[in-house]
């Protein structure tokens, strides 16, 4: 009988490694994780669980983008990784709504930057010195536009770590985008927009990966 478990793999669950974490680049559907103290309000020492691990290819980048959706109790959150001057640094997002762009930035130059024909040197101001508390740690004050004017991406539902993305272009959403990045790299705004008209903005904060204190896999919580 031990040999036919050996052969198909049917062994005690017991016997079975307990799987490890240990860095966020091999997060899974359904680990948990916790944050230190960080700037960024919702994210601050917070808990999550990884609920959906998708795929983003930007133009600008060589390789996919791994991107993951926090759950916790402030809401959902995103989370990637970014290469900045050789060090690994944690991306994270919120999503901004329209009637928040509002209070944070001038309505009129965050509408330029993705009016056809107004070209690709925009910059982005903040209205006041500091954002509204329910973005704390989130902005900073000046951006200048790193990507957009004819920029494309495209999102790849599900985990492609590993595996080639598919070449038909059917089997994924293609979308403009376009990227505002702070001069000291520590935010940006990211507006991707989507073929008829939706659009969606996400706030950006580069962090140390250290922020991210602890990681749980799925298997063993």
């Amino acid at each position: 009988m031990g040999i036919f478990k050996g052969l198909f793999g049917g062994g005690d669950k017991e016997d079975a490694a307990p799987r490890s974490l240990v860095h966020p680049k091999d997060l899974q559907i359904n680990d948990l994780v916790k944050f230190g103290f960080a700037a960024q309000t919702g994210i601050s020492a917070g808990d999550f669980k990884v609920t959906e691990v998708n795929t983003y290819h930007f133009s600008a980048d060589k390789e996919p983008a791994t991107i993951f959706t926090l759950d916790g109790a402030e809401g959902l959150f995103f989370l990637s990784l970014r290469e900045e001057s050789g060090n690994t640094l944690l991306e994270l997002g919120k999503v901004v709504l329209p009637e928040q762009i509002e209070q944070i930035f001038p309505w009129e130059q965050f509408v330029d930057i993705i009016e056809p024909d107004t070209g690709s040197q925009h910059t982005l101001e903040r209205l006041t010195e500091a954002a509204p508390d329910e973005f704390a740690g989130w902005t900073a004050q000046q951006y200048c536009q790193e990507a957009g004017d004819g920029d494309e991406a495209y999102f790849h539902a599900g985990d492609y770590r590993g595996r080639n993305l598919p070449e038909d272009k059917d089997a994924c959403e293609p979308f403009d985008y376009y990227l505002m990045v702070s001069p000291d790299r520590l935010h940006a705004l990211r507006i991707m927009v989507f073929d008829g008209g939706r659009s969606e903005a996400i706030l950006l904060a580069y962090v140390p990966l250290n922020k991210l204190e602890e990681m749980w896999p799925a298997s063993n919580n």
